[in-house]
């Protein structure tokens, strides 16, 4: 057969086109560095539903020590829903407190009254004075989604990373979370802000252990701090809360049968909302 200019020209067109093809075929997906980071920490720190742990919990005033108690915790990190008994040295129930997604129920035996009202009530109400807040037990428990889009590296050497995560406050940008990050892919500190860039809530976190996921069906673990510092800033008066969580036995669950969530109190305790 005859060949004109046209099939000369084509020839090597299509073999320049079959030979990218095959090598973009092959080459393997880029990540960013943001990436990269994000899914390094979430294959450490997912994968698991429910967690059950014994702890000491000591609470503070501004650096002054308050009180502390011993703990026992349930914990659904998917449906936000925490359930928490402390105990003084003579193993008497001091409180009994338990949330689900917004809402929330104290039981204080000392005043034969369970209080009820959503977590937004107990963090602003006069009538409770609470250093459990739940959205930051939430925070401090479950490290929250790391959005690849809005986020940045400001900071990174061999040993440490700073990661900014954008939040958006009526179309407007804003500086919502700090994460410092070691080398492992561990969050050492985390830190949430305001619209305003004044910081609400600071989390430190240390002692980071691996912990095996049972009935998981193949070799998982997941590493996960044994101590967690929660340091609210009071904007009203610009005290500074904290609330340490000293684990001292971590089990993480399948599944928490609905009859352990009961709230532990008398048929005649008052309901105050």
């Amino acid at each position: 057969m005859k060949m004109n200019r046209y099939h000369l020209f084509l020839i090597p067109f299509l073999s320049f086109l079959l030979g990218w093809s095959l090598l973009s075929w092959g080459k393997p997906e880029t990540f960013t560095e943001v990436e990269k980071l994000a899914q390094k920490i979430e294959d450490r720190t997912t994968g698991w539903i429910g967690l059950q742990a014994d702890l000491t919990l000591h609470f503070l005033t501004s650096q002054t020590f308050r009180a502390s108690c011993r703990g026992e915790m349930l914990y659904h990190r998917l449906d936000e829903k925490i359930l928490l008994n402390c105990f003084n040295d003579e193993e008497k129930l001091l409180f009994s407190f338990k949330s689900e997604d917004t809402n929330f129920s104290l039981y204080v035996p000392a005043e034969d009254l369970v209080y009820q009202g959503t977590i937004f009530d107990l963090e602003d109400s006069p009538d409770i004075e609470s250093h459990l807040k739940p959205r930051d037990l939430y925070r401090g428990l479950k490290l929250a989604f790391i959005p690849r889009d809005k986020s940045e590296l400001v900071y990174q050497n061999g040993n440490m990373t700073i990661l900014n995560v954008q939040g958006d406050y009526r179309g407007t940008p804003y500086l919502s979370r700090r994460l410092l990050i070691n080398q492992t892919a561990d969050v050492l500190e985390e830190t949430y802000y305001d619209f305003e860039g004044n910081p609400t809530l600071d989390i430190r976190r240390s002692d980071f252990r691996s912990i095996e996921i049972p009935e998981s069906g193949f070799d998982r673990k997941v590493v996960f701090p044994f101590r967690i510092e929660l340091e609210c800033l009071k904007k009203n008066h610009g005290e500074i809360e904290k609330t340490i969580l000293y684990f001292e036995k971590i089990t993480f669950r399948p599944w928490i049968e609905e009859t352990a969530w009961n709230l532990t109190g008398s048929e005649k305790t008052q309901t105050k909302d």
